[in-house]
């Protein structure tokens, strides 16, 4: 995987930290999906979702499933994405206080009407 390398907006980045930046270090990025938790799933996807620059990503229910320390891991690597990235992220999710740590802006829709917050 180290060898591998891959471009964003001019830079050009090896398999390894790419695959840092979604919190896989050391053994972790040799495991085999079947090996991973539910939550590496999860960035494993996001991961090789953003192998392609991307000027936006939709994530439906990012956390769907996982415990609170795996949740806490997800939304801090959606952070460190769309900062190092430059990727512009929409969350639909019903886990408000997620959304609110997580996201700059936040729009609740209610009864088919979206409120600001």
């Amino acid at each position: 995987m180290g060898r591998t390398r891959w471009s964003f907006d001019g830079r050009t980045i090896d398999g390894r930290a790419f695959v840092a930046r979604f919190n896989f270090k050391g053994e972790d990025q040799q495991k085999l999906l079947g090996e991973c938790s539910g939550g590496m799933r999860n960035r494993v996807l996001l991961a090789k979702m953003l192998r392609e620059p991307a000027n936006l990503i939709i994530l439906d229910e990012p956390t769907n499933g996982l415990d609170p320390a795996q949740r806490a891991e997800m939304l801090e690597v959606i952070r460190r994405v769309s900062r190092d990235l430059g990727v512009r992220v929409l969350i639909s999710s019903h886990i408000l206080d997620d959304i609110r740590r997580t996201c700059d802006h936040v729009v609740v829709l209610r009864q088919g009407r979206s409120e600001e917050h």
